[in-house]
């Protein structure tokens, strides 16, 4: 399943990640049986090309995750510090996934594509 979503959504992406990880070629992956192309695709590394476009937590490398768990340790540390004197620290959030994406830009052009009526109706 991440395979065909992999191919039909992200295909640019799943390029770069399969030659930056493993120096193989889509091309040449598809000679290959399914099985195995797909273990590639879901063992690919955090922070790939792949699951940056993807999103969600496995778009941040192992090492990205740590330094935002430790910038929000020291900034809960500093606002004890200044008790509790300031914004409370907001914990990180995960990047959206592409699903959420594609939903909010559908929704953002249907609410341009109704202002473009409306105006064009003022105009008439």
């Amino acid at each position: 399943m991440m395979l065909v979503t992999a191919l039909h959504h992200h295909e640019g992406a799943l390029r770069a990640s399969l030659l930056a990880a493993y120096g193989l070629r889509l091309v040449d992956a598809r000679t290959w049986p399914m099985r195995e192309v797909a273990d590639l695709v879901a063992w690919l590394p955090a922070g790939c090309a792949l699951w940056v476009d993807f999103g969600g937590p496995a778009a941040l490398s192992e090492v990205v995750h740590a330094i935002r768990a430790l910038d929000f340790s020291v900034r809960v540390l500093d606002y004890h510090e200044r008790e509790g004197k300031g914004p409370k620290p907001k914990e990180p959030q995960n990047p959206p996934y592409a699903t959420e994406r594609r939903a909010e830009n559908t929704k953002m052009s249907r609410k341009a594509d109704a202002w473009r009526r409306r105006e064009a109706r003022r105009g008439a």
